[in-house]
């Protein structure tokens, strides 16, 4: 299963950066980003701020992945030569290096730190010129970018190829994920590695990479992420489980409950396995037997024989059918999620309510 990293940045006030980090600690939180070549942070306390943050991951058991180039240590008066020792003074553990070192530079850091190679420079020729020049690509991580710009974000298929190489070479691989609460400017569209994932919940993003890209750390690229999304990634990290949240639904019964779909994969329906056992209840009358939209949760009513009880989630529109029940909707958000409904996935409805927790029961 994947990890879950975040992004700190120097342009946040510390104050709330740490806040932020002390609040998803929790959640075990591996890797923490930040960058120092980002052109609208060329901060002049970026140093004693690096201090701080790295003081403040360790403290925390968390990772603090620095993006360097070459011109990282021009800022500081440092050479090439002298910036192995220059981090090492400031206790960093883990370095993304960017363009602008060769591999004997490579191979030096990797000696001394934990080394995320930017992705888009390894290909087939940069992976056996490195073996040449001694590196072991299995101790290594490569890492994709993530694009503020609308429309720049990777084309998804192309990932798929290019993570499918990196881990032919031994590399694990890092992907960035927009988040929901609060977006990093200047332009406030999310980061995402993939075009795709802009605009949409961190939860379905995360689910996307880690069960479709072969993504081995998946990091929030936003200065944010809310409470809730993380909540449903932890579940999803640690139980497998699917959360959806609901605008309504007429059967408390089923609420907060852990459900199944079954082995056998319906077409234009999630099946839920424990439907039938849950409710115990004969003779459902027809009611609200209504068009069937995406995200409907309906319910067999009596005229369905043996069916009588099954709730189902629609994951194609379905016509108007006197046989079955509309008795509630997941929402827009977690429609997205009913496509990873695979083979005996576990799912969860909750209730949504404007409180600290966001779970509640209906």
């Amino acid at each position: 299963m994947s990890v879950l990293g975040a992004s700190i940045y120097f342009s946040t006030p510390f104050e709330e950066n740490e806040r932020y980090l002390k609040e998803i600690s929790p959640f075990d939180i591996n890797y923490v980003f930040t960058s120092m070549q980002i052109p609208e942070e060329n901060n002049e306390r970026q140093l004693e701020l690096l201090k701080k943050f790295i003081s403040l991951t360790n403290q925390l058991g968390m990772k603090l992945m620095v993006d360097i180039s070459p011109e990282t240590f021009k800022k500081f008066n440092i050479s090439k030569e002298g910036s192995i020792e220059f981090l090492k003074s400031l206790d960093v553990k883990c370095v993304r290096v960017d363009y602008g070192f060769d591999y004997k530079e490579i191979k030096a850091f990797s000696n001394e730190f934990e080394v995320v190679l930017n992705a888009s420079t390894i290909d087939e020729k940069f992976y056996n010129q490195g073996l040449e020049n001694g590196i072991d690509f299995t101790k290594l991580i490569a890492c994709h970018n993530f694009y503020p710009r609308k429309d720049t974000g990777l084309d998804q298929e192309w990932v798929i190829y290019k993570n499918r190489m990196l881990k032919s070479f031994g590399l694990k691989v890092m992907m960035f994920i927009p988040g929901d609460e609060k977006k990093r400017g200047p332009v406030f569209e999310g980061l995402p590695t993939v075009e795709c994932h802009r605009g949409k919940s961190p939860v379905a993003n995360y689910i996307d990479c880690s069960e479709n890209l072969f993504a081995d750390e998946i990091l929030i690229g936003d200065v944010e992420i809310s409470n809730k999304e993380l909540k449903k990634i932890n579940e999803f990290i640690k139980n497998k489980i699917i959360t959806l949240e609901i605008e309504s639904l007429l059967e408390p019964e089923f609420v907060n409950r852990v459900l199944s779909n079954r082995k056998d994969v319906a077409m234009n329906v999630v099946r839920c396995v424990e439907s039938r056992t849950i409710l115990k209840r004969e003779n459902i009358a027809p009611h609200n037997t209504v068009k069937r939209e995406i995200g409907t949760i309906t319910m067999d009513n009596e005229k369905y024989g043996r069916y009588q009880g099954e709730v189902q989630i629609v994951k194609h529109p379905l016509e108007a059918d006197e046989r079955v029940n509309v008795i509630g909707k997941v929402t827009d958000a977690s429609k997205e999620l009913l496509k990873y409904i695979q083979a005996g996935t576990k799912f969860k409805f909750v209730g949504v309510e404007e409180n600290e927790n966001n779970y509640v029961s209906l």
